[in-house]
């Protein structure tokens, strides 16, 4: 089966380019929908081609508009968009089925936003979410409410995108979708300064554990806005909490200037002192130039 032969090679490259280890910046609103990287090409290129058979070989298949997407999403992960949002505008045309048409809908929105193509995205999924509204499942509309979420938080449409993601993140089917959706929320709420939201939003993270690196950030944010809300018991709390914990060991010089700096906060000056000296002196995991810094400024 032809068909079979390219999705086993389009599910190849696809494994590999979602495996490869990706850092994230805090600071930064987190991506919900991963962005391509490059790994996987040639898997990719086989599902391209196979695909392509199917087309040119089998056009009345019952696999042709299957065959179409798998294209698309191949394009999609080798980072050639343009070839991409084609392949899911013919898929979208040439289907009668409702949810492949629903797919292609969130394949090009998703398309959109790693064009950097963002008044488009919005005008283009508003449009589509309107048109299809009885026919969209709950599921997929949800994740068309992330998508336009995205494009909102791109051009600083903090208000809408708090709306668009308090919509979706209930119905998304995907566990890592919800995971990032919720820490991309507490964020935008930090944007609007509602920090009591920010800090339920990076609470509710920890009940959909995919990743671990974003759960240790989503922790740490929740810490920090109690600080910044003036919540210093509760930040000392969870920055114990994390520093006691032995997958967080990498992160140990960190947590521990948190934790004096905490301290420091609270009026705890004497606690605070050892605290720094701690982070200073310690052999084993040796604070960044960054950590020493403000640590040594922490003592001042």
């Amino acid at each position: 089966n032809t068909y079979y032969n390219a999705q086993q090679s389009y599910e190849a490259g696809l494994k590999k380019n979602l495996n490869q280890p990706r850092d994230y910046n805090p600071l930064q609103p987190i991506r919900v929908h991963p962005k391509p990287v490059n790994a996987g090409a040639q898997d990719f290129e086989k599902a391209i081609q196979k695909g392509a058979d199917i087309l040119r070989r089998y056009e009345e298949s019952k696999w042709v508009d299957n065959a179409i997407g798998l294209i698309g999403k191949s394009y999609y992960y080798r980072q050639e968009y343009f070839s991409a949002d084609q392949k899911f505008k013919e898929l979208f045309v040439t289907t009668q089925d409702e949810k492949l048409q629903q797919e292609s809908i969130l394949w090009q929105g998703r398309v959109l936003l790693d064009m950097e193509l963002h008044n488009e995205g919005i005008a283009f999924l508003s449009e589509q979410l309107a048109l299809q509204d009885e026919i969209w499942s709950d599921s997929r509309k949800a994740e068309a409410k992330l998508l336009l979420a995205q494009h909102h938080v791109q051009l600083e449409n903090w208000q809408t995108a708090v709306t668009e993601l308090n919509e979706a993140l209930p119905d998304l089917n995907k566990k890592e979708y919800r995971e990032r959706g919720y820490f991309l929320l507490g964020q935008v709420y930090e944007r609007i300064d509602n920090p009591e939201a920010a800090f339920n939003a990076y609470d509710k993270v920890k009940d959909h554990y995919v990743e671990y690196r974003v759960q240790y950030l989503a922790q740490r944010k929740k810490a920090e806005v109690a600080r910044e809300l003036g919540w210093s018991d509760v930040a000392y709390r969870i920055f114990n909490d994390m520093v006691r914990d032995d997958k967080n060991l990498d992160y140990k010089s960190e947590l521990d200037f948190e934790l004096a700096r905490t301290q420091h906060e609270r009026g705890e000056f004497e606690r605070a002192i050892r605290s720094y000296n701690n982070v200073l002196r310690n052999r084993l995991s040796n604070p960044s130039p960054e950590i020493a810094a403000r640590s040594y400024y922490g003592l001042a």
